[in-house]
């Protein structure tokens, strides 16, 4: 039972990892492409253009989207 939890955990660490830098790159290409986004913090400026592995936390750039704008 406990290697069936550190599996999942790791599983669950991959995907944040995975959908982490997906967002870095996302980011990315919005700032070299100069789409604008509804920012509430921060400046897609801070967003570092070479694919850093810094953090899962989505405030890793200061950056802070609001999703209401979006749709």
């Amino acid at each position: 039972m406990f290697v069936v939890i550190l599996l999942t955990d790791s599983i669950q660490n991959d995907e944040i990892e995975k959908l982490s830098l997906e967002r870095s790159a996302l980011y990315r290409k919005c700032r070299l492409e100069e789409i604008e986004l509804p920012l509430l913090e921060g400046d897609l400026r801070n967003v570092p253009m070479e694919e850093v592995r810094l953090s899962c936390n989505p405030l890793v750039y200061g950056i802070l989207i609001t999703i209401k704008e979006l749709t």
